[in-house]
């Protein structure tokens, strides 16, 4: 068996869309264009509201990884010892780096991706920082 077509590197580092979902009902959320009036037309115009993320494959994540892996290993003492407060803080940074986009997001009266913007995004909405983390490391939302 070729084994290359199940091999989810290339996508892992040019990403791919996750479509959020509510986080009580699970459903997926939309953005709708309220001047429509009409139902149909309006179930017709809506738009996916998601992130654009690399995946646990990608370069930049296995870099990250063996970088914290090997800061704790050299740590000598307790006084380079993480908390559990900098590594969420840590967490929050390396996913908003592997973070490439947004659709239709808006945060703080803003809908322009910046890595500050979806940095906030991740500490003000646990729901979406969690979903984005399932979705990285989930393989096969790469091939």
């Amino acid at each position: 068996m070729d084994l290359s077509a199940l091999n989810p590197k290339k996508k892992a580092n040019t990403g791919a869309f996750l479509h959020l979902n509510h986080f009580g009902t699970g459903e997926p959320l939309y953005q709708y264009d309220d001047s429509i009036t009409d139902p149909i037309e309006r179930e017709k115009q809506k738009k996916a509201v998601g992130l654009y993320l690399m995946g646990m494959d990608s370069d930049y994540y296995q870099s990250k990884k063996h970088k914290t892996v090997n800061d704790i290993l050299l740590s000598k003492n307790k006084k380079d010892a993480k908390t559990s407060e900098g590594m969420e803080i840590e967490n929050i940074e390396t996913l908003a780096q592997m973070t490439l986009g947004w659709e239709n997001i808006d945060h703080n009266g803003s809908s322009i991706f910046s890595k500050e913007a979806v940095i906030a995004l991740y500490t003000d909405y646990l729901w979406v920082r969690e979903q984005a983390d399932k979705f990285v490391a989930n393989r096969a939302n790469f091939i």
